[in-house]
C-alpha cells in the first residue's frame, strides 16, 4: 500500500521508496520468446483493408514475459499474426498487459486490460482513397506519407503533410500566386473549386501553418476533418475528371459500334 494513501487503480510508483526502483533494475528478467498457438482467440481491431473494426482471428503468436522486483511486477507481451474476419486481410498486432494496471469487469472480477499496437498503422474508418494509382506520383507519395503519419498518431507531421499536399496540388495545376494563399484563390479562376471551397482550403492551410511554423499539433478530430477535405479535393481534381473521361470514351465507342451495326443492317 502507498504510504501517502493515494487512490489509484494500480500500484503506486510515484510514492514508492527509492529502493524499489533499484531492485527493478537489478532483479529484472525477460523470458525467451515462446511460440504459442491460440485456440479460437479473436481481437477486435480496425482492418487496414476494409476500414472497419472487425474481429481478427489470431493465427499464431509469440509470447514474452518480463519480471521485475522479484516478481512483484510482471509484463506479458504477445506478438500476434492476425486475420480480419471479414476481408481476410492479414496483419500484425502487438498486445501488452502488466500486473500494475487492472480493471473490474461486469461480474466484479479483476482483470488486466491489454493495449494494442497494429501494423500497418491504421485508424478505424480511415482508408486510402480508391484508385490512388490514378493520382500523379508525387502527390500520391505525399498523400500516403500524410495518411501514415495520421494513422501512427504523429499529428504534427500530419498537419505539415496536409499543407505540403495542398502545395503540391496547386503547383501541379499551375495555379498562379506568390504564396499558397494566392494559389488557392487562383484555383477558383481556373474553375477547379468554388469560392466556398477556397474558404475551406484556406482554413486547412492555416491548420497546416500551425503545425509547420508553430510546431503545434492539431486534434485528431480537426485532422480527420482536414483529411476529408483534402481527399475530396483529390477526387474532384483528379479522380472524377478521369472517370468522366473514361465514361465519355466508352460512350463514344458504344455509339460508334451502334452506328456501324445500323449501317450493316441497312446494307443488308
Amino acid at each position: 500500500n502507498c504510504p501517502q494513501r493515494c487512490t489509484r487503480h494500480h500500484r503506486c510508483i510515484g510514492h514508492a521508496p527509492l529502493y524499489l526502483d533499484v531492485r527493478s533494475l537489478t532483479m529484472s528478467q525477460t523470458s525467451r520468446p515462446e511460440i504459442v498457438q491460440p485456440i479460437d482467440k479473436e481481437i477486435q481491431l480496425p482492418c487496414a483493408n476494409c476500414s472497419n473494426k472487425t474481429d481478427h482471428k489470431v493465427l499464431t503468436a509469440v509470447k514474452q514475459l518480463f519480471n521485475a522486483s522479484g516478481g512483484a511486477y510482471t509484463e506479458v507481451t504477445y506478438y500476434n499474426i492476425v486475420m480480419c474476419g471479414g476481408c481476410k486481410d492479414v496483419s500484425f498486432c502487438k498486445e501488452n498487459s502488466n500486473s500494475e494496471e487492472f480493471d473490474v469487469d461486469d461480474d466484479g472480477e479483476i482483470y488486466h486490460p491489454s493495449t494494442f499496437v497494429v501494423f500497418p498503422p491504421r485508424l478505424n474508418g480511415r482508408k486510402l482513397v480508391d484508385d490512388i494509382h490514378s493520382i500523379p506520383h508525387g502527390i500520391a507519395t505525399i498523400y500516403k506519407e500524410m495518411h501514415s503519419a495520421l494513422c501512427s498518431g504523429n499529428y504534427i507531421l500530419t498537419g505539415i503533410g496536409i499543407r505540403a499536399l495542398l502545395e503540391a496540388i496547386v503547383n501541379n495545376k499551375k495555379a498562379n500566386g506568390v504564396n499558397l494563399a494566392e494559389k488557392i484563390s487562383n484555383l477558383v479562376k481556373l474553375g477547379l473549386i468554388t469560392l466556398d471551397g477556397a474558404d475551406i482550403l484556406h482554413a486547412i492551410r492555416l491548420l497546416g501553418n500551425k503545425a509547420a511554423h508553430e510546431v503545434v499539433a492539431n486534434s485528431l478530430s480537426e485532422l480527420n476533418a482536414a483529411v476529408d477535405v483534402v481527399e475530396h479535393l483529390i477526387a474532384s481534381v483528379y479522380l472524377i475528371p478521369q472517370k468522366a473521361k473514361l465514361l465519355k470514351a466508352k460512350t463514344a465507342r458504344a455509339r460508334k459500334a451502334r452506328s456501324s451495326a445500323d449501317k450493316k443492317a441497312v446494307a443488308k
